[in-house]
């Protein structure tokens, strides 16, 4: 997650940034549900919210009817979820979902909403991101302590295992045998730290780091391939040289080498179901790339017609394509569904709340 993901986003809004997509798009209601409430399937929406405004939320979709729960976590389980969902995971039922400032992992059912699990990190650790290797295991990155915790995700406890890794670590993805750590430099604060812009790889079977990948200056997102056996890294720019850009680098496994490299200003990656297609958003709009064709060459497939909404997350399921739009980062965002047979409009939109920045369909 890059560093407008963040609190660190309001660090570097005070130094350097400031900051109606209109169609006929179906309009959804927000339905009356208990706290007893046994959903069906659907798609669940984390929204980051803003730093100490304890405004993150967890919302839901029903596509069968058009129903959408803006705040359905707190709706569920009567307390708030917590102070910036910097993203989560599904793993087998469950949602894993990270908190960053109270450092807690919230484990959620998915088909009843309802919290199955807490678990409290190192206080101010500021965790990230988490990836999931088994049952017993769980590796989560720590933006403060430039390290990875190891826990237990089933019986949610805290193996007390922390691996130093490089700065400021974010995003984090794993093929088995494998971890492998984004580690961001936290933009212009740590990027002349050793390590900064590098991907770290960490044995699972030791826990020990073994690599560090050379990638980019910012590095915010890592995604593994499961399909082509590749690794997939975006990279950002430091915000001080606003000229810059980053991209998308792509690595063969298991050897970690770079095969292509691609210039871009991407915010997120996403592959498509069967990991055949990569989607990246920028402020441009949404641009995909056949991993199958050499040429890693992008298509832009999706227009943004207002460059001012940024549009913040993407995901791929079916055929449908969900962009996480965050609009100005101040305001309640939206989700918005485009068919796969048809980019000229969106089929749906769908009001969420503050920072959408993962979609997951289950």
């Amino acid at each position: 997650m890059n560093i407008l993901k963040s609190k660190y986003k309001i660090i570097i809004l005070f130094f350097s940034f400031s900051i109606v997509f209109t169609s006929c798009v179906k309009e959804p209601v927000s339905p009356l549900i208990s706290s007893n409430d046994t959903s069906s399937k659907g798609i669940y929406v984390i929204c980051e919210g803003l730093w100490h405004y304890d405004n993150s939320a967890l919302s839901k979709i029903n596509e069968n009817d058009g129903n959408i729960i803006p705040n359905y976590f707190q709706l569920i389980n009567n307390y708030k979820l917590g102070d910036l969902a910097n993203g989560g995971i599904m793993y087998k039922n469950d949602l894993y979902i990270v908190l960053t400032t109270p450092a807690i992992i919230e484990k959620i059912n998915l088909l009843t909403g309802k919290s199955i699990g807490r678990l409290k990190l190192k206080p101010e650790s500021d965790p990230r991101k988490i990836y999931i290797l088994n049952d017993t295991t769980a590796y989560i990155t720590n933006l403060m302590n430039h390290s990875v915790s190891v826990i237990n995700p089933r019986d949610m406890i805290d193996k007390n295992i922390e691996i130093t890794v490089g700065p400021a670590p974010e995003n984090i993805s794993g093929d088995g045998k494998y971890v492998y750590v984004a580690n961001s430099g936290f933009g212009d604060y740590l990027y002349d730290e050793p390590g900064a812009g590098t991907i770290s790889v960490i044995n699972s079977a030791n826990n020990n780091e073994i690599n560090k990948i050379p990638c980019g200056e910012n590095i915010i997102e890592v995604k593994y391939n499961k399909k082509l056996n590749r690794l997939y890294a975006c990279y950002f720019h430091l915000p001080s040289n606003k000229d810059s850009v980053g991209g998308i680098v792509e690595y063969s496994l298991p050897h970690q080498k770079e095969i292509n490299r691609l210039r871009s200003r991407a915010n997120a990656i996403a592959f498509s179901e069967d990991e055949v297609d990569m989607f990246y958003n920028t402020d441009e709009g949404i641009y995909r790339i056949n991993l199958l064709n050499n040429e890693f060459k992008p298509e832009l497939i999706i227009k943004n017609p207002n460059q001012k909404e940024k549009w913040y997350s993407i995901a791929q399921y079916g055929n449908k394509i969900y962009i996480g739009n965050a609009k100005n980062y101040q305001t309640k965002g939206e989700v918005i569904v485009y068919s796969m047979s048809n980019f000229s409009q969106p089929i749906a939109k769908y009001e969420v709340g503050l920072n959408p920045n993962t979609i997951i369909k289950y």
